[in-house]
Parts: C-alpha cells; sequence; structure tokens
C-alpha cells in the first residue's frame, strides 16, 4: 500500500532485505543473564538461520526482475535464480565450513585473539561473496549518481517492519508453544536487523540494473539497520529489566 509504484518482484527484494534477524546490533542480549537462556538460544539460532531460508526467495525475486527489457520468460528467470541459489549455496557451505575448520585451528593453538577471530568471521561473508559472484558471473558496474532523499513512506514502512510484522506473527507462530506469554513477548519484540540485511541490500544494489529501484531497497535496508540499533538496544533492557521486576516479584511472593 505505501509503495504502489514498485513492481512487485522489487517488493518482495525488499521484504527479503527487511525480514532477516541478527544479534549484531544487540549482541548484548546474548549475555543479559536476566532474560531466560531459552530464549536466548531461540533467538540466536533463529537469527542463524533465517537469512538462509529467505536467500532462495531474494535470488528469484532478484531473476524475476525485468532490468533489461522482455528477454527472459518468467520460467527461465525462475530457473536462472535456482541455479544461482545452487552455486551460492555450495560456495558458502565450502567457505562456511573451510573458514570455521581454519578459525578452531587458529583457536586451539592459541594463534588469534578474539578480534582477530571477529575479523575473520566477517571476512568470510566477503570471501562467500566474491566466490559466489565470481562463479555465477554475476559482477556489475557502480555507479556514481546523486538522488533525491528518502520520503515519509520509508519511514512508516521500517516502523512496521520492526514492529507488528515481526510481532504479529511471531506471536502467532508461538500459540501452541510451552513458551510462557512473557517469553513469547520477548522473542516476538527482540528481532534486530543486522549484518544479514545489510548483505542481502547491497546484493540488490549490485544486481538490479534500475538505479531507482537500487537506491530505493539501499534506503530501505539502512535506516531499518540504524533505526534496528536504536530500537532493539532500548528493547533489551526494557525486556530484561521486566523480566528482573517479574523474578523479585516472584520472590517476595514466596
Amino acid at each position: 500500500m505505501l509503495f504502489t509504484d514498485l513492481p512487485l518482484a522489487v517488493l518482495a527484494v525488499i521484504a527479503c532485505v527487511v525480514v532477516p534477524t541478527d544479534l549484531s546490533p544487540a549482541s548484548i542480549l546474548l549475555r543479559d543473564s536476566r532474560i531466560p537462556l531459552r530464549v536466548r538460544r531461540l533467538l540466536n539460532v533463529e537469527s542463524g538461520y533465517n537469512d538462509g531460508i529467505v536467500a532462495p526467495i531474494f535470488v528469484i525475486a532478484l531473476a524475476l526482475i525485468d532490468d533489461e527489457g522482455p528477454h527472459e520468460s518468467t520460467a527461465e528467470a525462475v530457473l536462472h535464480g535456482i541455479q544461482a541459489s545452487v552455486v551460492t549455496g555450495g560456495v558458502g557451505a565450502v567457505v562456511g565450513y573451510g573458514g570455521a575448520r581454519a578459525i578452531r585451528f587458529v583457536v586451539d593453538r592459541g594463534l588469534a585473539d578474539p578480534r582477530g577471530v571477529r575479523l575473520a568471521v566477517v571476512l568470510l561473508v566477503f570471501l562467500s561473496y566474491t566466490g559466489a559472484t565470481v562463479l555465477s558471473g554475476s559482477a556489475t558496474v557502480s555507479y556514481l549518481i546523486g538522488v533525491g532523499l528518502p520520503g515519509w513512506e520509508i519511514v512508516v514502512f521500517v516502523a512496521a517492519a520492526l514492529t507488528v510484522v515481526r510481532i504479529l506473527p511471531t506471536r502467532l507462530a508461538l500459540l501452541r508453544s510451552d513458551f510462557t506469554r512473557r517469553d513469547r513477548r520477548a522473542v516476538a519484540m527482540l528481532g534486530p536487523r543486522g549484518s544479514a540485511s545489510i548483505v542481502f541490500g547491497l546484493l540488490a544494489w549490485n544486481e538490479m540494473a534500475d538505479l531507482d529501484d537500487a537506491f530505493f531497497v539501499l534506503y530501505v535496508m539502512a535506516l531499518t539497520v540504524l533505526a534496528s540499533i536504536l530500537f532493539h538496544g532500548i528493547a533489551v533492557g526494557r525486556v530484561g529489566a521486566g523480566y528482573e521486576r517479574a523474578g523479585a516479584s516472584a520472590k517476595g511472593g514466596s
């Protein structure tokens, strides 16, 4: 309703950019002992897997974007997206597994400090992207271009993406689980966006030939991550304080 001028494929790309969660903007969450360990583990597992679930949809949506005219049918575009998903999945598996073994090797022998390990993990992302780009032949040309600032529609959309778009489906998904009401509320509230959104946004920027649409996706990605750093940074503290008050009340009642 907000972006009526955009093609459906571009909207799908935007959705894939803003939906995956990542704990990097709110990594303190994993160390906040006020929040139950079970909740923290669930959020950690979710952030590790949801970008992989979104990736095939993202690749197919990119392939469906008509960036150079009607030269490719829908079936061909979908086939291209599937092929690209297989290639990138294979590269990611090789780089991820090999990189993890290499990092474990140097850590076990005390050859790297924690800062170096964190840097190595970040570099694995770029190595995976570079390898997938070379193998799929999808390198594109960068442009220097002056464009306008994002409008109010993006602000409204980002606010919705970080709240209702996250909270309502998560609460529905957990209805029949054995999580308490407070735990469900915490899982729904704590969905920070970070490196996964950045990677998807930059991939879209590289692949989309229509610069207006590419810049639009870039704006949405940047604003989503920046807003998430602020919103979820505050949310973690509030959720932790809520658990702390509930624990104190329970002890006082007993």
